[in-house]
């Protein structure tokens, strides 16, 4: 049952007539904060329990009341059941329940210095001319001529920042080159990073703001820019993880598209290449990598160890240039998984899942840090000093998904439809749809920045685009060009405007961060001749029959999809161990005789689909049988290795992987157990 279940049926027991009678006498004064927040379904549960109050109120002797308290400017939560015209509806006495309201407005801005408040009060009521809906347009002109408390000056800038710089840097670049020179004139001057808040519309762009400043030497505190699951390029890496382990998995394949895609601009569509580089087979997803001038193999990578093989991916890729604080501190995740004793690429990408929602660039420790959030989770928050990058919102309804369009036919009464401008010439029920949505997202964007522009006591930053001459979008950085003109202070020449003085900081001056900022170089087996080694290993330690022995060879056997592939196994594995050249010998002979052995020879034929070391999920917990052999569509066949004695529990173990197998639907054509304590190996057949 959901939240919204428990709201609806406490209604309908709310609504009978002998329903709760003492409930509905236990309350006398109500009081609603940030009503403009408050759903339909939430206001309707209160409304029985405040009519039944008001119901019995004397004037004479008020014992019984009902406090709203909100600003439907500052209304945001839509897209999650707010519902700001209950608000102003009732605010002018429109509701049917409820006796026309003693109205009290809190005339005097007490937050904000004066240029702030000046700028709010007269953008808000110019923007206003635009507002579709006549009560929008109302609120608006009246709600935004706030008198100015005793804080005097305050400083605001609008800049422009030129779209043609975008042709040779990076798409964020001239915001993240704007907030940083913004950040830099407020150490200077003596501020404190802690007074620092950027405030953006979603939390990709916290994600790109936080990450760049966090290279840059800033200290940083944001939920949402720190975490590096966040990066494109960390996922990218966890996308050939899985397809190192497992090369046939379509989805890592199409994350991976989907990076490639916008990286290197193939001309092609999207689901084009996305369609060849998910396709099944191998050879075309390696040629598709070679025509972006990608040299990689999938089957190298997999041959590699953990922390390596994502090295060779960053080098091949071409990420190993990169300095992202994202990308280093996930190698140094996986350089640190990787120290594990036994640890494979399965248990790697498992903690990986765990791990993903907590893992974060360290901020700078015993450090002030500049605070990034979106401005949904700044309301009711003031910060000395606000910057708002990316101020320029369209005021179309242009994240809109499907709608409900009324279909009074085959039992139904709506239908869920895809929105689309094209809406309102379908029909006059479209027009009429399509008219409501636009009036509805053109003030819930002009609140957002409301909210946004609100925030700041001394000094608020906007940037945004510049536009071109010939715009005709209606968007939040054409509503502050069409108020400069209106003022008579727009120019061509100009990007940048201010309002007011800066404020004096009294603090001693602090200096610039004195960070080193280090770039990410990534150094791949083949350019170096160091292993990483367990301590544990000594000279004779892994051809010693027990738990190094067994970690050694399932590793080695993790490799060996085919027989064709033990020879780069025992290379990798030698290397990696660095196994002296009777270790090497003993390795390679087990090797040889597990594939060739007259039992087994078929399954590394190259015929089967192979699963190695895969999670099997069962109700008594997870399985993870060594190796499986898909024969066909619906029959396997699984097998087991053994580096110690024969044990009873050896067979309950690998009858219990089948059980797993036929759960899902797979019938499990033998069991095979190898023993490769014996010379020669022994297979045992369950």
């Amino acid at each position: 049952m959901s939240f919204s279940d428990l709201e609806y049926f406490t209604l309908q027991g709310l609504r009978e007539e002998e329903g709760n009678p003492e409930l509905k006498k236990l309350y006398s004064y109500f009081i609603v904060d940030e009503f403009q927040d408050t759903s339909t379904l939430q206001w309707q549960n209160l409304l029985p329990l405040i009519e039944n109050n008001l119901a019995q109120a004397d004037p004479t002797n008020p014992k019984h009341s009902l406090m709203i308290v909100g600003d439907p400017k500052q209304s945001i939560y839509r897209w999650r059941g707010g519902h700001p015209e209950q608000f102003i509806d009732l605010s002018q006495g429109k509701s049917a329940e409820l006796p026309r309201p003693e109205l009290v407005t809190l005339g005097t801005n007490y937050r904000s210095h004066q240029h702030i408040v000046w700028l709010n009060n007269e953008l808000y009521n110019f923007a206003a001319e635009n507002l579709p809906n006549e009560d929008h347009k109302t609120l608006y002109k009246k709600g935004n001529e706030q008198n100015i408390h005793h804080k005097k000056n305050g400083f605001v800038s609008v800049e422009f920042l030129d779209k043609k710089q975008r042709d040779e840097d990076p798409k964020d670049q001239p915001y993240f080159l704007a907030i940083e020179r913004i950040v830099k004139e407020q150490l200077l001057r003596g501020r404190g990073l802690g007074d620092l808040c950027i405030l953006t519309r979603d939390n990709k762009k916290c994600t790109k703001i936080g990450g760049y400043l966090s290279e840059q030497g800033y200290g940083v505190v944001s939920e949402e820019a720190l975490l590096i699951q966040n990066n494109p390029i960390v996922l990218a890496l966890v996308a050939l993880g899985y397809l190192s382990a497992n090369p046939h998995q379509k989805r890592p394949r199409a994350h991976l598209g989907n990076l490639l895609y916008n990286t290197h601009k193939p001309e092609v569509t999207r689901m084009s290449f996305l369609r060849k580089i998910t396709a099944h087979d191998l050879g075309e997803f390696h040629e598709l990598l070679c025509e972006l001038g990608i040299e990689f193999k999938l089957s190298q990578m997999a041959a590699m160890g953990l922390y390596d093989r994502f090295a060779y991916a960053l080098s091949q890729f071409g990420w190993g240039q990169s300095d992202s604080a994202y990308v280093t501190q996930f190698m140094d995740w996986v350089f640190q998984y990787a120290k594990r004793p036994q640890a494979t690429i399965w248990q790697l990408l498992a903690q990986w899942e765990q791990d993903k929602e907590s893992l974060s660039l360290n901020s700078i420790g015993g450090q002030e840090a500049i605070q990034i959030m979106t401005i949904h989770k700044a309301k009711g928050l003031e910060f000395p000093v606000v910057i708002m990058p990316y101020a320029h919102e369209s005021f179309n309804p242009t994240k809109v998904g499907h709608i409900w369009y009324p279909f009074l036919e085959e039992g139904f009464e709506k239908l869920p439809v895809r929105y689309s401008p094209s809406l309102a010439q379908y029909s006059p029920t479209g027009k009429e749809i399509d008219a409501g949505l636009r009036e509805t997202y053109f003030f819930d964007t002009l609140n957002l920045y409301y909210v946004g522009t609100t925030r700041p006591t001394q000094e608020l930053y906007i940037l945004c685009d510049k536009l071109s001459n010939d715009s005709k979008s209606m968007s939040f950085n054409q509503v502050l060009k069409d108020f400069l003109i209106f003022k008579g202070l727009w120019r061509e020449d100009l990007a940048q405007y201010s309002f007011g003085m800066l404020p004096t900081i009294e603090t001693k001056i602090k200096k610039l961060p004195n960070t080193l900022s280090a770039p990410l170089e990534v150094v791949t087996p083949q350019q170096h001749p160091i292993s990483m080694v367990p301590e544990r290993r000594a000279s004779s330690y892994w051809f010693d029959v027990g738990i190094g022995f067994g970690s050694l060879f399932h590793e080695l056997m993790a490799l060996v999809i085919q027989a064709e592939d033990y020879p780069e196994a025992i290379e990798q594995i030698s290397r990696k161990y660095r196994l002296d050249e009777d270790q090497r010998q003993k390795a390679k002979a087990l090797v040889e005789q597990t594939v060739r052995h007259t039992e087994l020879s078929y399954l590394f034929a190259g015929d089967h689909e192979v699963f190695v070391e895969r999670s099997i999920i069962t109700p008594h917990g997870v399985l993870r049988p060594d190796r499986i052999n898909m024969i066909s569509a619906n029959k396997a066949v699984v097998l087991d290795y053994k580096t110690g004695l024969a044990k009873v529990q050896d067979k309950d173990q690998i009858t219990a992987y089948g059980a797993g197998l036929k759960a899902m639907g797979i019938e499990v054509e033998a069991h095979l157990i190898v023993y490769l304590r014996e010379d020669p190996i022994v297979v045992n057949k369950i």
